[in-house]
C-alpha cells in the first residue's frame, strides 16, 4: 500500500511540472541503447509513463521505450448501463504522443523514480557520479526527481521531490546527490524485485 501511495505521489508531482518539450534525434549517440538506458518514470502531454531513457544532459532524454498506464485503462460511462445492468465501456481517450517519432527527445524536469529500500535500507547520495563523499542518507522509501544521469557509473543525480508526502513527514526537507541505480524503481504498478 505504501508503494502505491508513493507512485501516486510521484505521478501527481511529475504531472505538476510544466514546460516539457518534444524533439527528436535522427540517430542514437554512441553508447546509447536499451542496455545503457535508465528505467524511469516521466510525464509528458498529460500522461505518466514508465520507460527507458538515455540522458543527453540539461534535462534532455532520449526515449527508447515506454509504457503508459492510461494506454490500457478501461473507461466506463457511470450513467449508462447495458442490458445486463453493467456500466457501458467507453473508448479509451489515450493518444500516443510519440507515435511516428523514431528517437524522441524529451526536454523536461518531470523525470523521477521511487526508491526500492522497502526494508529500511540506507541509500547514500554522493557528491560526484563516481566516488565522492556521502552528502545524505535515506532510510525511507521516497520519490526522487532526476536531474541528470551518468551511463558509465550507473548513477543518477537526484533531489527530493517536495510534493512527495514522505518528505513532509521527515525532519529533513531537501536532499540532493548521486544515487546508485540499484535503488531505482520505475514501476507504476508494483514494487521492484
Amino acid at each position: 500500500m505504501k508503494k502505491l501511495l508513493l507512485i501516486i505521489a510521484a505521478a501527481v508531482a511529475i504531472q505538476a511540472h510544466a514546460g516539457a518539450q518534444l524533439s527528436h534525434v535522427d540517430e542514437l549517440p554512441a553508447g546509447c541503447s536499451e542496455e545503457t538506458a535508465f528505467g524511469l518514470i516521466f510525464a509528458y502531454n498529460g500522461y505518466v509513463f514508465e520507460g527507458s531513457l538515455y540522458p543527453l544532459h540539461n534535462n534532455r532524454w532520449i526515449v527508447l521505450s515506454y509504457w503508459c498506464l492510461d494506454e490500457e485503462e478501461t473507461i466506463y460511462l457511470a450513467n449508462e448501463l447495458d442490458e445486463n445492468g453493467e456500466p457501458v465501456q467507453a473508448k479509451n481517450r489515450y493518444k500516443n504522443p510519440f507515435e511516428g517519432i523514431e528517437y524522441p527527445v524529451l526536454t523536461t524536469d518531470s523525470v523521477s523514480f521511487g526508491t526500492r529500500n522497502y526494508g529500511g535500507q540506507t541509500i547514500k547520495l554522493y557528491a560526484k557520479p563516481k566516488g565522492g563523499r556521502v552528502l545524505s542518507k535515506l532510510d525511507v522509501e521516497c520519490s526522487l526527481d532526476v536531474l541528470d544521469a551518468d551511463p558509465k557509473t550507473r548513477r543518477l543525480y537526484c533531489r527530493s521531490n517536495p510534493d512527495d508526502w514522505t518528505w513532509k513527514e521527515q525532519p529533513f526537507k531537501s536532499v540532493i546527490g548521486w544515487v546508485d541505480e540499484e535503488w531505482v524503481c520505475a514501476n507504476l504498478l508494483t514494487t521492484c524485485p
